[in-house]
């Protein structure tokens, strides 16, 4: 009896242990070729920028290891000292395996779990396109270094096409595996790159499986979509505010004109300050009329912005919370190159984008029929 009791305590114990560690997962790698004693890295990228290192382990008797817990799939990253490059991988409950093939990190597979063999899966499945994109280059090369102009245009219009046969097949990967984490990234660099229109990226996110929305890069990408169409042409602007240079709030609501031209600008950014000419010379002509600027800065150094403002002649309100690309207005209108400009009907609706030189010069005539 004593023997039974104790049997099922264990199992008890086990059966407790298993449901706390639910989100546990274990990475196994297999480095014969490295040495002993060499270290290994799991990195990750945060704020899509910030390389973290998040934990660190030897090389022993060709193998390595780690262990942790991870409830939602996250990218990450294996480095290995010495050698260049790195190896995705996706963190998630269960047991990872990952095998370096000599000293090549970009022959390494991680797989084991569902998200590494989707992710495995995909790595296979677009080597063709990349190694078809690698002879088109070599090709283009060539053909500049003997000026054959014929074979340049050719190339480039077989790579036009190999570039439309790699979006079709993202697509479809997307489509057909909603639950990978994989697909998501994917989506978030077609995002990037505007190769499809927002409306679409929007149909595609909302597709995914829960746990992958839920994801941090699912909900950056979420917030992402959310401020595109919130500024979409035709849409009301949404209202922000923030400090002056003297310390005072300027909020866009109180200072619509006629027409208002939002600037996301830098002191630092060359390409801005060099159309800042031009935006004066525009203002000075139809500020009378109602033609309204509101400058964004995206500075860090509170100094340099306002030095810039002074030294460009910039006379329209200025506000900045000097926090670069991480600014909330920055995420709200998600701007992510500047110059960057807004421009807004007398209600706060959107009526163009990314106006310069004579597109700017000829929607003001247009508005103020001169």
């Amino acid at each position: 009896m004593k023997h039974y009791f104790s049997r099922i305590v264990g199992l008890i114990t086990l059966l407790l242990l298993a449901s706390c560690n639910k989100n546990s997962y274990t990475i196994q790698g297999n480095a014969t070729a490295v040495a002993d004693s060499t270290m290994v890295y799991l990195q990750v990228i945060e704020n899509q920028t910030q390389q973290k290192i998040i934990d660190s382990t030897q090389v022993i008797s060709g193998v390595f290891a780690f262990e942790g817990e991870q409830e939602l799939p996250e990218m990450h990253y294996l480095l290995i000292e010495n050698l260049n490059g790195a190896i995705p991988v996706i963190l998630e409950p269960g047991a990872i395996k990952v095998s370096v093939s000599g000293d090549n990190l970009r022959e390494a597979k991680s797989t084991g779990t569902p998200q590494n063999d989707l992710l495995q899966k995909f790595l296979n499945e677009t080597l063709p396109f990349s190694e078809r994109a690698m002879g088109i280059s070599m090709d283009m090369s060539q053909a500049q270094a003997s000026m054959d102009q014929e074979s340049m245009n050719a190339l480039r219009d077989e790579y036009g096409l190999l570039q439309n046969e790699v979006q079709q097949f993202e697509v479809n990967f997307i489509k057909e595996n909603p639950d990978g984490l994989i697909s998501l990234l994917v989506l978030e660099r077609i995002f990037a790159s505007m190769m499809l229109p927002v409306s679409e990226v929007s149909t595609l996110f909302n597709s995914l499986s829960e746990p992958v929305k839920k994801s941090s890069a699912g909900v950056l990408l979420a917030e992402q979509l959310k401020a595109q169409l919130n500024t979409s042409i035709g849409a009301k602007a949404p209202d922000f505010e923030g400090p002056s240079p003297e310390g005072t709030t300027v909020k866009l609501s109180e200072n619509l004109g006629k027409v208002t031209l939002i600037d996301f600008w830098a002191a630092w950014c060359k390409p801005c300050r060099a159309q800042n000419p031009e935006l004066v010379a525009l203002y000075n002509k139809y500020q009378k009329d109602g033609f309204q600027i509101i400058g964004v800065s995206l500075d860090k150094e509170k100094q340099d912005w306002i030095e810039a403002i002074k030294n460009d002649g910039l006379t329209w309100p200025q506000l900045s919370h000097l926090q670069l690309f991480d600014g909330p207005i920055v995420a709200l209108y998600n701007i992510r190159a500047i110059p960057s400009s807004i421009i807004l009907d007398e209600n706060g609706v959107i009526l163009a984008k990314d106006l310069r030189g004579p597109e700017l010069v000829a929607q003001l005539e247009q508005v103020f029929g001169y």
